[in-house]
Order: structure tokens, then sequence, then C-alpha cells
């Protein structure tokens, strides 16, 4: 733990707060502004004196945006380590017209922040050649408490490292990590883990459990985010080389993708190289995430938005499921002319609508089709939204008193239409632990109706797998008999408390002839009944569940993914 009072005073020194008042605003005529759909309508939302070269950023919980910002310089590691200068800033609205105007330095001194994840009154930050937990205790604006959690990563210093952090539905972080590699060592010294590797990780909040999701030689994974289910999709640059491809992919846990043979070798395999979903050629992708608001209609509902920095676009993504993953169909959503206009990454508002970062014309290391650096260009932040929608009010939830609200109520929250609401209810349900279990039961096993669907029996379940006793997973059990998409999450929840009284009806899941669930079936009984990891799986269960997945595999499928995770469930328990 690292208490920096001094380093604070200095901050307060230099205290940056701007007020829209004291600054004219920046003129941006239609012509000059990217193009989107017809139906949409998008604004620039800072200037200059509020945020000069942002990167990636995430909203807390009051509606307040942490923006992990460049120096504006192209800087080689080890001098980044020697002479930090990015920062994290915090942008307000203030008077709620959806434009910033006020700004402050929430931490300086970082190397290269590549996220913001606000997390229970902290912010995780992936800034190499560490994870850190950045927390303000007297709520000034400023973190006066700055700890490492996970250390240490390799990096070079061209933004090919780690990048995060991002919340699993059931309640880890995860981060993703470039071809630089890293060693993890324990309080002794010891190395625990240690390798080249491009990887995906995740562990708990406080930086235990550390676990590798996948991993593989491509050179850059970017941005990760889940589907309602728990399927993880992420963007990911020289994915394939000879040509060069950047892309969409589902990563599958235990996966193995390409393309640096010595990398590769750092694995154990199921079969051949998995690739992406989505080829969008060398474009160089950056920031995404999976759209989850009402605002933009149903049609756009878990559609991937995907930055892409060279060609200055944003592109939609419709995810259509193809046996155990997914194919998608693109389309152009923002472009803009511009180029000196880079996009880096695209964020959610509780409202409904879309920030999408440009980081402006000052990066040139290692990418190279930016050849000269021009830090004169400063970068802006953009809001997108649907016209002649509504806007959703109290869109964060600040005007319920969550503290009096009574337990029913926060189980309706968990199906409300703002989705920033239905999360805040589970945070809260899942602190009440184990007093809240048969509530959240009776929503899993409840016939389906109007607020028993499953957009609150999924919630359920994530809160319960948040909840992790014995009880929760044995309410989450009653997921496995409901919808498709139920199954899938109560699965996903089970594999992931590695609850060991679930195996049979795991098992049992194995035997439908749906590929998305028997994927998810194995890869949670391969979890289960890891070897030096199982607890309590008799010997005959443990037989009866490779049988099995034996079974499956002799069936034929020429499924990769779901072979994936047949084979990769077998390796973990032998």
């Amino acid at each position: 733990m690292n208490l920096l009072p001094n380093n604070k005073s200095i901050l307060n020194v230099f205290f940056l707060v701007v007020l829209v008042g004291l600054f004219p605003s920046v003129k941006v005529t239609a012509e000059d502004l990217p193009r989107v759909p017809e139906g949409f309508s998008i604004e620039r939302v800072t200037n200059s004196e509020l945020t000069k070269y942002p990167m990636m950023a995430g909203f807390d919980d009051r509606g307040r945006l942490f923006i992990a910002e460049s120096s504006g310089e192209n800087t080689p590691a080890p001098q980044l380590i020697k002479e930090p200068k990015s920062m994290i800033r915090m942008l307000v609205d203030r008077d709620g017209d959806g434009r910033f105007d006020q700004s402050t330095v929430f931490a300086d001194k970082l190397t290269l922040p590549m996220g913001a994840l606000w997390h229970e009154g902290s912010l995780y930050v992936a800034s190499p050649p560490n994870i850190w937990k950045l927390t303000d205790h007297d709520d000034d604006g400023v973190a006066d408490e700055r700890k490492i959690i996970v250390d240490s990563f390799g990096f070079s210093g061209n933004a090919a490292s780690i990048h995060g952090c991002f919340r699993g539905p059931e309640g880890r972080l995860y981060w993703c990590d470039g071809r630089h590699g890293h060693e993890f060592k324990d309080k002794s010294g010891n190395v625990t883990s240690k390798g080249l590797a491009a990887r995906i990780f995740s562990c708990n909040p406080d930086g235990s459990d550390i676990e590798v999701h996948c991993g593989g030689g491509m050179d850059n994974p970017v941005e990760i985010d889940f589907t309602p289910e728990g399927e993880m999709i992420g963007s990911v640059n020289i994915l394939l080389n000879r040509p060069r491809v950047d892309c969409l992919v589902h990563w599958m846990e235990g996966g193995v993708y390409p393309h640096f043979e010595d990398c590769v070798a750092e694995f154990k395999r199921t079969g051949e190289l998995l690739g992406p979903i989505t080829r969008f050629g060398h474009v160089a992708v950056s920031g995404m995430l999976s759209y989850r608001g009402s605002q933009f209609g149903p049609e756009y509902q878990g559609n991937i938005f995907t930055t892409i920095f060279n060609t200055h676009k944003v592109i939609r993504s419709q995810l259509v499921r193809n046996g155990a993953t997914f194919e998608t169909r693109e389309e152009d959503f923002l472009v803009s002319e511009d180029p000196d206009f880079h996009p880096t990454d695209i964020i959610e508002d509780a409202d409904g609508s879309l920030l999408v970062i440009d980081t402006g014309g000052w990066f040139r290391i290692g990418c190279p089709q930016s050849q000269i650096s021009k830090p004169d260009i400063h970068g802006a932040i953009y809001r997108i939204r649907k016209t002649d929608t509504p806007l959703l009010k109290d869109p964060y939830g600040l005007a319920l008193d969550w503290k009096s609200l009574s337990p029913n109520r926060k189980l309706q929250l968990l199906n409300d239409t703002r989705p920033f609401v239905q999360q805040k209810a589970i945070e809260e349900l899942a602190d009440v632990g184990d007093l809240a279990v048969p509530q959240l039961a009776k929503v899993i096993t409840s016939p389906s109706g109007s607020f028993y669907n499953d957009t609150s029996k999924r919630n359920a379940i994530w809160t319960l797998s948040r909840i992790g006793s014995d009880k929760a997973a044995v309410a989450i059990k009653g997921g496995l008999n409901s919808s498709t998409s139920v199954q899938m999450t109560a699965a996903k929840a089970l594999g992931s408390l590695r609850s060991s009284q679930s195996v049979e009806e795991l098992t049992q899941l194995l035997k439908q002839d749906q590929p998305a669930v028997q994927r998810t079936a194995a890869t949670a009984l391969g979890r289960i009944c890891e070897a030096g990891r199982r607890d309590s799986v008799p010997d005959e269960q443990l037989q009866s569940v490779v049988d099995s997945l034996f079974q499956v595999i002799k069936s034929g499928s020429r499924d990769r993914t779901l072979e994936h995770a047949l084979i990769y469930a077998l390796i973990r328990i032998d």
C-alpha cells in the first residue's frame, strides 16, 4: 500500500478545475463532425481545456467520467518508468446538458494508463507495469491512495501492453496483456507465473486468485466485453499475419490463438488454433463495447461497437449465434473524413448515448500509418444520441434512496430499463449475502412473465455468483431448467464458483443438442473437476463426466469451438 500525502499536496497546488464559463466553447460546424447514421445525432462534448489527449475511459456510479490521458509524447518504456507524465483525468457534467464542464486530475505521474474501471469506491487502472487500485478517500477529486494489486508486465511504450480493467458479470476483474511478457511473484519472491505470450487475465478485486482466461501469439488484445450470458468478446490487433488482420474474437476459456509460434508453445492446445469471428483487415482496432441500453432500439441491444484507429471509424457488428460461437454482420456507424481523427474508445453512458473518444494526432510509436506525431492536434470526446427518443430519467438511479429500499424493491430493479440501475441492484443485493438467497432463488425458478423474464433471472444468477456461498450455488442450479439463455448463465456462474454440487446437472446439459449450451456446460465441468482444484467430486461422478465429454466428442460435430471446450475440459480433469 502506498499512501501519498505529499503527492496529493502537490496535486492540490496544481489542482485543475475548468469551468465552462471560463473558456470559450469549441465551435464545431456540422460539416466538421463525423458522420453517423440517419436518425442519430452527434456533438462534441469537450474542448482542449478539459482534455487534450484522451485514450480510454469509464464512468463511475455517479456519472463522472474518468479518462486515461496521454501526455501527448511518444516515449519508450525505460523513459516512461523514469519520468511518467500521463494521468487519469476526471470530467464532470455539472449542469446535466450532456457536455462536460469541469476537469480535475484524479491521478498524475502514470506511465501509459489504458483503461478506467470504477468499482466500490476505487478506480482500477492498467498502467504498465502494474494493475493499480486508486482511491480518493476524502472525495475531493484526487486519489490519495495508490495500491498495486498485480505486477508486473513488460511493455515497450507503443500501447501494445496491458489494457483495462473490465468487470465480469460474475464479479471478477479482467484485463488484456499484449505480447511483452509477464512475471508474477509471491510474497517470498518466488516466481509463480511467467511467460512472453499475450494473455487475458482475471482476478478477484483484491488481486488474489489470478487466472489466465486464454492466450497466444497475437500482438495486442485491447478491450473485452460480455454478452448477457457472460461470453467474452474482444478486439485484438495482429491476430493473423501475412497479411495482417485485426479482429473481433469470441475469447474461449483455455483458448490458444495465432500467430507467433514461440508464444503459442506456452499453452496446452486442443487442436488447431482458434480464430476470429470478425476480420477487419489492417485497421488498428481499439476500444469496443457491447451495447446494453434500450435507447437505440431493440435491434441495437447486444451489438458490438468497435473503434478503428487507422480508418477513422466506429463499426457496428451484429452478433449472430453460429453453433457454439458467433458470426457477425458489419456496417459503418461513425465515419470521419479527417485524417487526424483517431478513435480509441467508445463508452456507453447510463442514458443510452455513446461517447466516442478521439485521441488526436499525437500517437506515432508502433503505428505504421501514423508516421508523424502531431501533438498540436488535440483529441476530443463526442456524444451520439438517437434522435426523437425521450431522455431517460435518472439514468444512474441517483434519485433512489438505496439504503431505505426494501429487498423486494431492489429485486424489482433487477429488471429495470436502466442498465446502470440493474447493476446497482445486483451490487446492493449481493452485499446482503445469504439473506437475499431465498428471494433470488424465487426469481430464477418462477414461471416466466413480465417480471420473471430472462433479464431478471440472469441478473439474479449474477447476484448469487457474487454472493458465492454454497446456498447461492444451490439457488443458481434452478436456472439450469430454464430458457437457453438462463441455462448458459447458470452454467457459467456455477463454473466460476467451481460448484461441485452441480456436477450432475451440468453433465445432463451436455446431452442437449445445443452447441452453445454444451460448450458452456463443458467449460463449467472442466473448472469444477480440474485436477488439483476439484473439491468433493466422487470418482464415480468424475468418470461420468469424462464419459459424457467423450460421448459428445464421438458424435462427430465439426464445431471447432465446441470441440475445444470439450477437449479442454478433459485436459483440466486429467
